[in-house]
């Protein structure tokens, strides 16, 4: 498949057939999502490979009870994280940030800190979901895990900084779920602006 019908062809499924994703499959896909774009090259976020089924039956569970989380073979869990690059500044010998103390430093991360690290991660599960469909591997996103960002946390020992941005099911589709007609979306003119915004 080209770009083009790879973006026209993917959709959300949710029913899967019963075969397992081959390893080296599931390596395109993590390669793809960490070629993704990402400020100043930091690529903050981490990816969670799910394959435990003790695991997907909790989050099957969590994620709003969707039986189909639990039957999907593999689960990505995309985190936005800062943590990995606070520990390489101690690592390089930067203090946190003190008033008192010149030197090099770091500080704690701010709310513009956090939506620039979402926007790495969504980018990076954007660039899963589309290699997977090139596989013919179908995919669903599932925003639960920030809903309940606490309880994700917990269920995935998450560390400060280490935030539950999305979760990504993956699958290969069942034929009846190929064949299931596409929702629509808006028009691409619907949703453009030029040069400034427009109420729509």
């Amino acid at each position: 498949m080209n770009i083009s019908e790879v973006i026209k062809n993917r959709t959300s499924l949710r029913v899967y057939d019963d075969r397992m994703i081959e390893d080296q499959d599931l390596e395109k896909i993590l390669e793809a999502a960490s070629l993704a774009p990402t400020a100043g090259n930091q690529q903050l976020y981490s990816i969670i490979v799910i394959k435990s089924q003790e695991t997907k039956d909790k989050l099957s569970e969590s994620c709003d009870h969707q039986p189909f989380i639990a039957k999907a073979p593999v689960l990505l869990l995309f985190v936005s994280d800062q943590k990995k690059w606070f520990d390489y500044y101690r690592l390089e010998g930067c203090k946190e940030f003190s008033e008192r103390e010149p030197g090099l430093f770091w500080e704690a991360p701010n709310e513009s800190d956090l939506m620039l690290s979402i926007e790495d991660t969504m980018i990076a599960a954007q660039n899963a979901v589309l290699m997977a469909e090139s596989l013919g591997i179908g995919s669903c996103y599932i925003g639960h895990v920030i809903e309940h960002y606490e309880e994700t946390r917990e269920l995935f020992g998450l560390p400060d900084y280490v935030v539950p941005t999305g979760l990504l099911v993956f699958g290969y589709p069942t034929e009846k779920q190929l064949a299931r007609e596409k929702f629509s979306h808006f028009q691409w003119e619907d949703m453009v602006c030029e040069n400034r915004y427009r109420e729509k």
